[in-house]
């Protein structure tokens, strides 16, 4: 299933890092994830060397019925009502 939502982007003047959360209903769990974009011009493989620029990387998990409570990360209530709606359509 790919449904990752994005609910925040930071960037630092060095690269922009994406945060993502992503719904599993068929396993009843939530996704954190971040993914760091490689800087323009800059080749996966420098990227990959450099701790994992362009991947996106596991940040955090919990289940359904956690998030509905108390997300891991801080969300808008406007995410978080997609993250229920996509949950419930299993």
């Amino acid at each position: 299933m790919e449904n990752k939502i994005l609910y925040r982007s930071e960037d630092d003047s060095n690269t922009t890092v994406d945060y993502f959360v992503e719904p599993y209903p068929e396993e009843d769990e939530v996704r954190l994830n971040f993914s760091p974009r490689l800087p323009k011009g800059m080749h996966w493989k420098a990227g990959d060397a450099m701790g994992g620029l362009g991947c996106m990387h596991d940040d955090s998990r919990q289940s359904f019925a956690d998030f509905q409570i108390k997300p891991d990360r801080e969300i808008s209530g406007a995410i978080k009502e997609q993250v229920i709606q996509a949950m419930e359509r299993k």
